[in-house]
């Protein structure tokens, strides 16, 4: 499937495992009401993976210093998590095709590498309707 028609598949949320758009909006819709919902984003995670393990941890209310945060971010990398056949889930390469990987590269902002203008206007688009629902996590994406 070419990468144009695989972003239409996905703006219209007709994709494996369905509508992104839809699954972040109550994500972040019930982390706003619910104390029990700890709702993270990736470009914050790799700018500060220890952090984030420490904010995990905090709110699961699991005492732990930052030598053991730092030992589970690096237990946990991107690559390791690449390599991992229980997190990179190879039967995604059956249903998708040979060359998929249900996780990429890990780089913040790589789709810059993968989308021309009228498909990030798309997106754009598709990010600004959620965001005037209230999700306001895409507003730095957005203004960028």
């Amino acid at each position: 499937m070419s990468w144009e028609k695989y972003l239409d598949l996905y703006l219209e949320g007709t994709v494996l495992f369905g509508s992104w758009f839809d699954h972040v909006s109550q994500g972040w819709n019930k982390a706003q009401t619910d104390p029990n919902t700890l709702f993270l984003r990736y470009e914050d995670m790799k700018a500060d993976e220890p952090g984030t393990v420490l904010k995990i941890a905090s709110f699961l209310n699991i005492p732990i210093t930052k030598d053991r945060a730092a030992e589970i971010a690096e237990l946990t990398t991107f690559n390791k998590m690449k390599k991992d056949p229980t997190a990179n889930f190879q039967w995604t390469k059956i249903l998708c095709n040979e060359g998929f990987d249900f996780i990429r590269k890990g780089v913040v902002g790589d789709y810059l590498n993968y989308f021309t203008e009228e498909q990030m206007r798309r997106v754009s688009e598709r990010l600004s309707g959620i965001s005037s629902a209230g999700v306001t996590c895409f507003d730095e994406f957005l203004s960028g």
